[in-house]
C-alpha cells in the first residue's frame, strides 16, 4: 500500500503543474488513509489541500463564485494549522476570484455587490497575514461604492474612507502610494480640478514605478478626464 503521506507530497506537486484530476485522486486517497490514524493535524491538510484544488480547478474554469467558496475554505483549514506558506498563496488565489466577481457586478451596475466581494477579499487577505494588499482591497471597495452613487455627500465620504484605509500605509510600496494620490485625485476632482490634476499625475508617476498597467492606464485615464476640464493638454512621459 502507498504511502499516504508521499501520495499527499505528489497531489501537491501535481496541483503545481494544474493536473488537477490527478491531483484531487491521490489527495482524496491520502486522505481517506489518513483519516483512519490520530494524525488530525495531517488529515485536516489533506482536506485543505482537496478544497485548494477543487478552488484551483473552478478558477481556471472561470466558475468564481464556486471557486472562491472551495479556495475560502482551504484558507481557513491552512490558517488554523498556521500553514501560512499554503494560506498566502490560496489567499491570492482567492482573491482573484472575488476580483472577477466584483467587476463582473460593477459591470451590471451593481456596485454595492462589487464592493462586498472586494471586501471578502481583503478579509481573506488579512486571514494570510498580508494586511498591505488587504488595505489596498479595502480602499478599491470603498472606491467602487463611491463610483456607484450619484450623491455628492456620498461620494466624496467613501472616497474620503478610502484614503483613510491606505492613509499609515501610503509610503510603503509604490502601489499603495499610488492609490492613496488616486483616490485623492478622484475626491479633488469633485471640488478642486487642478489640485485634483497634481494628485492624478503623482498617482500615475507611482503607478509607472510597478507592473500594475490597469492601474497605470486608469491614472492617465484620469487626468485626461482632468486636462479636459481644463482645457490643457497632458503628454504621456
Amino acid at each position: 500500500m502507498a504511502n499516504p503521506y508521499d501520495e499527499l507530497r505528489k497531489a501537491r506537486e501535481m496541483l503545481t503543474h494544474e493536473l488537477y484530476s490527478d491531483a484531487i485522486f491521490l489527495a482524496r486517497k491520502a486522505h481517506e488513509e489518513i483519516s483512519k490514524t490520530d494524525d488530525f493535524s495531517e488529515e485536516k491538510l489533506a482536506q485543505g489541500l482537496i478544497y485548494e484544488i477543487q478552488g484551483k480547478a473552478l478558477l481556471i474554469e472561470k466558475e468564481y463564485s464556486r471557486a472562491s467558496s472551495y479556495l475560502g475554505q482551504s484558507l481557513l483549514i491552512y490558517s488554523r494549522l498556521s500553514k501560512m506558506k499554503y494560506a498566502n498563496d490560496v489567499a491570492q488565489s482567492q482573491v482573484n476570484a472575488l476580483w472577477e466577481l466584483s467587476r463582473q457586478k460593477v459591470r451590471q451596475g451593481q456596485h454595492e455587490k462589487g464592493a462586498y466581494f472586494l471586501n471578502q477579499a481583503s478579509m481573506s487577505l488579512s486571514q494570510a497575514g498580508l494586511e498591505l494588499f488587504s488595505a489596498e482591497l479595502k480602499a478599491c471597495a470603498f472606491a467602487v461604492r463611491a463610483e456607484g452613487t450619484n450623491l455628492e455627500g456620498e461620494k466624496k465620504q467613501f472616497y474620503q474612507r478610502a484614503i483613510q484605509s491606505l492613509q499609515n500605509l501610503s509610503r510603503v510600496e509604490p502601489v499603495i502610494h499610488g492609490h492613496f494620490n488616486y483616490f485623492n485625485a478622484l475626491l479633488l476632482k469633485l471640488t478642486n480640478t487642478e489640485s485634483a490634476l497634481n494628485f492624478a499625475i503623482e498617482a500615475h508617476n507611482h503607478y509607472k514605478l510597478t507592473d500594475r498597467k490597469d492601474w497605470i492606464e486608469r491614472a492617465f485615464h484620469l487626468i485626461n478626464e482632468i486636462t479636459t476640464e481644463l482645457d490643457i493638454t497632458f503628454d504621456t512621459p
